[in-house]
């Protein structure tokens, strides 16, 4: 038997800002530390996951994209999560997020269900992945009602998105004057994703935003372009937001602003323990850091120390009514 029968999750929701982790931001801790509790506090004893390879996790009934193929009877109920099958080099955020490393999802402290893919952008007809058999958020919505919903039985689940990082990024070969039309394509059909799953039960979205991947290695060269467009891209998530809370009002939105944390980890690496913010220990290099000590584990994705941080930064937060929406 588990310890812990409920994952508590206690996170403040912000349009603009996530309040951070005692670490991290100390000024900011003082302000949490001022506030009262509050109803924003939940126990959640399942989360479902929908996202790219910022996201994904490994199961033995899946492949090294994504955890369940859903080809099998019981592709849900017994499909263990593979550890450290991440784009990390160890844990992701939503594993550390939810103590949930390897073994069947249902028997973790919090059910973890991850439908996210490698390289899943939110609608392949709009923004192609790099292979057409990726689950976009589309097919992962359909993944969820046809074979997650019938078998999953819970009493309070958090719904955690995280789309955008490939919408914008394989976005360089289109101009600047057709992205408005694209991101509201694009967004379009993100949120009818999420009115789907709040048709199907769901009413508490975690919503995080795109971080500055233009810092990367990959994107770098490109960093001038991406930043506008990906500065874009969150201002229109913010007003998606807004809109679909004024139409449902028993739905609550918890914001996650990875841009701004992403940018503090990246600035501040030092506090992370981290010594290289621009490189990575490519396959045949000899004389690497400790994967520990970068910041990226390959050309796009950070490792793990950064997925904590990223964690500890939601888990630690404090309640603070002010900041529900």
């Amino acid at each position: 038997m588990q310890q812990y029968n409920y994952l508590i999750l206690s996170i403040i929701i912000n349009i603009s800002i996530l309040i951070c982790c005692v670490q991290s931001a100390p000024v900011l801790d003082s302000l949490v530390r001022r506030a009262p509790p509050s109803s924003c506090s939940n126990q959640f004893d399942t989360v479902f996951v929908f996202g790219d390879s910022y996201t994904a996790v490994h199961g033995e009934k899946g492949n090294d994209k994504t955890w369940s193929l859903f080809e099998s009877s019981d592709s849900v109920t017994n499909n263990p999560i593979i550890r450290d099958g991440t784009t990390s080099g160890g844990a992701n955020w939503n594993e550390y997020l939810t103590s949930c490393y390897e073994g069947r999802p249902q028997d973790c402290p919090a059910h973890l269900f991850n439908l996210a893919y490698n390289g899943a952008t939110v609608d392949q007809s709009l923004v192609a992945s790099w292979e057409p058999s990726i689950a976009d958020f589309v097919t992962q919505t359909k993944q969820w009602q046809n074979n997650i919903k019938p078998q999953v039985q819970y009493t309070r689940a958090l719904t955690a998105i995280w789309f955008g990082i490939n919408d914008v990024g394989r976005s360089l070969n289109t101009s600047n004057a057709e992205i408005p039309d694209l991101f509201t394509k694009n967004l379009d059909q993100y949120f009818t994703q999420l009115n789907f799953l709040y048709n199907g039960g769901l009413k508490t979205f975690m919503i995080i935003n795109v971080p500055p991947f233009e810092r990367s290695p990959k994107f770098s060269p490109q960093a001038q372009t991406l930043g506008s467009r990906i500065t874009q891209y969150n201002e229109m998530i913010d007003n998606y937001i807004t809109a679909f809370k004024t139409k449902h009002q028993d739905v609550t939105f918890i914001k996650i602003d990875a841009h701004e944390r992403f940018t503090y980890y990246l600035d501040n690496a030092n506090q992370f323990g981290i010594q290289d913010t621009t490189h990575y220990c490519e396959k045949d290099q000899t004389d690497c850091l400790p994967l520990e000590k970068y910041f990226y584990e390959d050309e796009l994705h950070p490792t793990y120390p950064i997925h904590k941080a990223f964690a500890d930064d939601i888990t630690n937060a404090l309640n603070n009514q002010q900041y529900c929406i």
